[in-house]
């Protein structure tokens, strides 16, 4: 083998261990793209606050989904199953209050009210829940209400909306209920760059 051939082989060598280590470093089973997922400063997660309440809201690309449903990623289950997860797109929000107590007790007045507001938030908060994508209003899908309270004293929901394929970087959660505010709450998250690949 001459010199030039054995030149260009090793650079060929490089160059693809090269690439190989760049993309084990961005898969998304890497613990870097749950963080950077959960970033708030990526416009996938956002802090909004309305009042006395605190409503954080998490877009969760498939990718994320993925993850946490199988503990880590595999290209080639994912890309298997990748149909059946984008036909919903999904979000967790999270309504916690500002006054250092449960968001229940929060919008409670008694034991009595106590129990209609956990009915609400159990069984029709989701009706009260729309995705505003290019002008439309999607109905909420898929809801899951976490009835246990966490460290900040909020009460967190998963949501899921129908994924029309909208190329839309950015969405609006739109929340209209009597319950937690007179007036229509939005809350704007970006989708853009969502998927590992694309980082």
């Amino acid at each position: 083998m001459s010199i030039k051939n054995m030149m260009t082989s090793k650079s060929l060598f490089i160059i693809v261990c090269l690439i190989s280590c760049q993309a084990c470093q961005n898969a998304p089973g890497d613990k870097g793209y749950m963080e950077w997922v959960r970033d708030y400063n990526n416009g996938l997660h956002v802090k909004n606050e309305v009042d006395d309440l605190i409503f954080d809201l998490q877009y969760q690309p498939s990718e994320y989904v993925w993850i946490q449903r199988s503990g880590s990623f595999d290209e080639k289950e994912f890309s298997q199953n990748r149909d059946e997860l984008d036909q919903i797109q999904y979000f967790t929000l999270s309504i916690s209050s500002n006054k250092n107590m449960d968001v229940i007790n929060s919008l409670s007045q008694n034991a009595i009210d106590k129990q209609r507001v956990l009915y609400y938030f159990s069984y029709t908060f989701q009706n009260d829940i729309q995705l505003e994508q290019d002008g439309e209003l999607l109905p909420c899908v898929l809801y899951h209400f976490e009835r246990n309270v966490d460290i900040r004293n909020g009460r967190s929901f998963v949501l899921g909306f129908e994924n029309k394929g909208s190329k839309s970087n950015e969405v609006k959660l739109a929340i209209k209920s009597d319950q937690l505010n007179p007036l229509p709450i939005k809350i704007k998250i970006s989708k853009r760059n969502t998927s590992i690949f694309g980082l």
